[in-house]
């Protein structure tokens, strides 16, 4: 595999003054103001042609760029390597796109950057026309998964070929249209593109061994201080199972979480997102590198998280088997391993992912199974108080979940005759499963 080299000899069409700004003008339609709601037109409802253009106003939006920004920053790094990468841009786009890198990790607005590239650039390349030159040098794409209009479900794995909501019936195509277009889609960002476009880039190469750095000192590996996520028992035991064999082989830490966007909270979107553990932990977490791997529409929190973490998990299980990249520090291909080390979130998020019933219910603890006693509402005591039964637990030696415990509990899930059965189990255990989960249980 040879390190990738763009070779772009593009010409400009000339275009007057009011062409420009015409151009402008519409653009700022499609882009969002830096005091805009975050991901609002990611969500909106889509017309026959909208998901063709959100594919390239999403380039545009100030949270998206932050999808981009590690990509775009690298690209810019790479303007002093423009001899060995041979890329030639035509004039105006190197500043403009020096000043898109500037805006994707700043509150500077449309208005903002259209001030400074009329004033200092003679071209006065346009934020539209900026954002589409770095779609073309840059592929990172989202991808449109349809899913419901109440958030119930996404239409992936089982569910791909239904035509409406198995949950709440709502129809999943628009019924004005002779095409089938989705209602509403959720926004899948693929990790791999991005993982292949750092390593290509010499100075993030030999950032990325931050991990073989760490974990391979003598403070590591005779004292072993809790100082990183390497330190934890988890990445001991997948070490252990073989994962990280190569020096550059990324370990992940994932989120899933919710938010609102509106002040109001009459939406409820939701974002899975990944931190890159390779990068030294004082820039790990910083806008710039942290890499968005969904974004769940509302209304709703989403009914059936699996059928949304379906494309994360498919692309998650590609990563573990291995990618062909280029190092562009040693000049070498490799084959790239990634592996997620924990999954972290809020507690409501955390139940939704473990497939549990939450903290509000008996078996609410994801670690133990202590069960809580009501008394005006579910509380969990280590000995039950006067008046009330229940067992006494030892603080010291609490019955912890296991994962082969978790899995017999959703066998005899799956076992149950019917519904109410299916009830009693859930209230019993505190789990519940669904059709298609089973397969991923054990990456997650």
């Amino acid at each position: 595999m040879q390190k990738s080299k763009f070779n772009i000899n593009e010409q400009e069409s000339s275009k007057d003054n009011n062409e420009d700004e015409q151009d402008q003008k519409s653009s700022d339609t499609e882009i969002l103001d830096s005091e805009s709601p975050g991901y609002e037109p990611i969500f909106q409802e889509f017309s026959d042609n909208s998901a063709s253009d959100c594919k390239n106003s999403e380039l545009s939006t100030d949270d998206s760029n932050s999808v981009l920004s590690t990509s775009t920053q690298n690209e810019s790094n790479q303007d002093s390597e423009n001899e060995n990468a041979n890329i030639q841009l035509p004039p105006g786009f190197p500043e403009a796109l020096r000043l898109l890198e500037i805006k994707s990790h700043s509150n500077m607005t449309n208005n903002m950057y259209r001030e400074i590239i009329e004033a200092f650039s003679e071209q006065h390349v346009s934020l539209y026309r900026a954002t589409n030159k770095l779609a073309s040098l840059v592929s990172i794409d989202p991808v449109w998964i349809d899913c419901c209009v109440k958030s119930c479900c996404a239409f992936t794995g089982n569910l791909k070929n239904l035509q409406e909501c198995p949950t709440c019936g709502e129809k999943r195509y628009k019924s004005n249209s002779n095409d089938q277009i989705g209602r509403k889609k959720m926004a899948y960002f693929p990790l791999k593109d991005r993982f292949v476009i750092q390593y290509q880039n010499s100075s993030r190469s030999l950032e990325l061994q931050y991990r073989n750095n760490y974990t391979t000192s003598q403070e590591y590996l005779q004292y072993r201080s809790y100082g990183d996520v390497f330190d934890g028992g988890r990445y001991q035991e997948l070490v252990e199972e073989g994962h990280f064999m190569d020096y550059r082989d990324i370990a992940l830490i994932a989120s899933l979480d919710g938010y609102n966007i509106f002040k109001q909270k009459t939406d409820d979107c939701w974002i899975i997102l990944f931190i890159n553990a390779n990068i030294p932990p004082e820039n790990r977490v910083k806008r710039n590198n942290l890499l968005i791997g969904a974004l769940i529409p509302g209304p709703s929190a989403p009914g059936d998280l699996n059928s949304f973490l379906y494309p994360v998990i498919e692309e998650l299980k590609e990563l573990e088997h291995g990618i062909r990249c280029h190092d562009g520090y040693t000049n070498q291909d490799f084959i790239l391993h990634c592996s997620v080390v924990s999954w972290s979130g809020d507690t409501p998020a955390l139940a939704k992912l473990m497939c549990t019933t939450g903290h509000n219910s008996y078996q609410g603890c994801r670690y133990c199974d202590l069960r809580g006693i009501w008394e005006n509402h579910v509380y969990f005591p280590i000995k039950p108080p006067k008046g009330k039964t229940g067992v006494a637990y030892n603080p010291n030696n609490l019955p912890k979940r296991t994962h082969q415990d978790y899995l017999n509990k959703i066998i005899k899930w799956k076992s149950a005759k019917n519904n109410r059965d299916k009830e009693r189990i859930e209230t019993a255990t505190g789990m519940y499963w669904m059709d298609y989960i089973i397969k991923y249980i054990i990456i997650l």
